[in-house]
């Protein structure tokens, strides 16, 4: 005598295949349209949440073969291997020769409205004799915050354009600056810039880059146009290296077409482009640092300001393979 297992009612069954399209679907789209760079309206901001989407594709991707669902399952390992292939190369460091050269070492910080530790920011400075200070959120109180806290001892060149709200911006050289000056960006931030004058070395033009964030669907487009208006690593021009809160991560086609101009993403390269820098939520990987050709840069863990904002070490060496600055203490109560 045989003895069989009844099958599946069709229901159960149909209820099955449509859990897995349900489940792979999402994945895929999701795949299509970061590949694309074609994130629109409110994709914008959830595409920053790309490396979780990555880190989830695997697994999943894995069960449906197990499961031998495998018209779903080969959609899923699509969707898998394009995602990972887009995120995991910037948690991988570059394999660069080492180079040598004078060396400059950057930093950034969003204030939040100037509210940061000025010891604390002062501290990291001097701990790891950071050349260029660039700061978002630059208030004249926080200014003199820093003054106070002897800023202006181990940077004494400046170009300052502190405001009242978000919009300020500053920089801080322990070199003399030429050429100095602000540009304001459509979305209303100010973009200290300055020369800085390299012992042994060409000058380097460094700006604090700080576009509009696309917080609502009626300020993308001066998200886009701010990216977009970040001053090119030309061919053969300058050295320059853009430092600051760009509000955007390698996750968004408009910030991979600031990069494409020439630059080198200081985080990507290190291959700590995966470490959170904002938000409650372990944050999104906002590439703190970018360089131009022949410029390498280097980024390293955050240092939180309140309310998620962020301090960054970050190496941007000329000629000089950089090494990671460890995470530096609490600049505030963070999240």
């Amino acid at each position: 005598m045989t003895i069989t297992e009844d099958a599946p009612p069709p229901t159960r069954r149909r209820r099955g295949v449509l859990l897995w399209w349900v489940l792979v679907l999402p994945g895929l789209l999701w795949a299509v349209v970061r590949l694309g760079g074609w994130e629109r309206s409110a994709l914008v901001q959830l595409f920053a949440f790309t490396p979780y989407v990555a880190a989830w594709s695997v697994p999943l991707a894995l069960a449906a073969l197990l499961r031998r669902r495998w018209l779903p399952g080969a959609l899923a390992v699509v969707a898998a291997v394009g995602l990972v292939g887009a995120v995991l190369p910037r948690a991988l460091p570059d394999d660069r020769p080492a180079a040598r050269g004078p060396q400059l070492r950057v930093m950034t910080s969003n204030m939040f409205v100037g509210s940061a530790d000025p010891a604390q920011l002062v501290d990291l400075v001097r701990r790891y004799r950071v050349d260029v200070l660039a700061l978002q959120e630059y208030t004249s109180d926080g200014e003199a915050a820093l003054v106070a806290a002897g800023l202006a001892a181990e940077l004494p060149h400046r170009q300052s354009n502190a405001e009242v709200v978000t919009t300020g911006s500053g920089l801080w050289s322990r070199h003399p600056l030429s050429d100095t000056g602000m540009r304001r960006n459509g979305g209303g931030f100010a973009q200290s810039y300055g020369t800085v004058a390299v012992p042994g070395g060409p000058p380097v033009l460094v700006e604090s880059a700080h576009p509009r964030a696309p917080a609502t669907r009626q300020r993308l487009d001066v998200w886009r146009a701010d990216l977009a208006a970040q001053p090119p690593a030309t061919a053969g021009g300058p050295l320059r290296i853009l430092l600051g809160d760009f509000n955007a991560t390698l996750d968004h086609a408009a910030m991979r077409r600031v990069l494409g101009t020439g630059y080198t993403d200081a985080a990507d390269a290190l291959g700590t482009g995966l470490i959170a820098t904002w938000g409650p939520y372990d944050g999104t990987p906002i590439p703190p640092v970018t360089s131009g050709p022949a410029t390498t840069a280097r980024s390293s863990p955050r240092s939180p300001c309140p309310d998620g904002e962020s301090a960054e070490p970050a190496w941007g060496q000329k000629r000089v393979q950089a090494q990671p600055i460890p995470a530096g203490p609490e600049l505030g109560p963070g999240w």
